[in-house]
Order: structure tokens, then sequence, then C-alpha cells
């Protein structure tokens, strides 16, 4: 795996132990679902730059789901998960 894709990975382990942590707070959802939205964001964008595909300045899941698909990276999501997250996460 390249370099700079490991480093998305090791950013998006710390957003999902930042979303784990207060998951017994029900008043912390907000930031649960930013968490847990930012470590699928950098997920998607370590998958894009470990296939050399240019990465997005852009924050949208399905977006990123789109750009993983057309490069071919064979990964199956649920869309509409992604899309609730993104509507909590904007």
């Amino acid at each position: 795996m390249k370099k700079q894709a490991k480093q998305w990975l090791k950013y998006a382990n710390v957003d999902l132990r930042s979303a784990e942590k207060p998951l017994n707070y029900e008043e912390l959802t907000q930031s649960i679902a930013f968490h847990s939205h930012q470590t699928i964001e950098k997920s998607l964008k370590a998958l894009l730059e470990d296939e050399d595909v240019k990465i997005p300045k852009i924050h949208d899941l399905e977006k990123l789901y789109g750009l993983i698909l057309k490069a071919g990276i064979k990964l199956m999501l649920e869309e509409d998960s992604l899309a609730q997250i993104n509507d909590v996460y904007i």
C-alpha cells in the first residue's frame, strides 16, 4: 500500500476511535455521525490514492463512492446509508 494511502487510513482510524468513544451518550449523536463520516471519507480516499486516482477536495461520500466504482475498485457499500450519513454530516 502506498505511503499516502496508509496516512489516510491512519487518520481514518483516529476518527473511528473518536466515533466509538461517546457511543453511550445520546446527546453526542452529532459528534458520532461527524466522526463516522470522516472515517468513511478518509477510507474511501485511501482506496483512491492507492489506485492513483486523483482525489477531489470533496466530502460527499456518494461522489467518492462513485469514483471508487468508476476506478474499478470492487467495494460494495449501501448507498442509502452513505446518503444518510451525508445528510447528517452536512
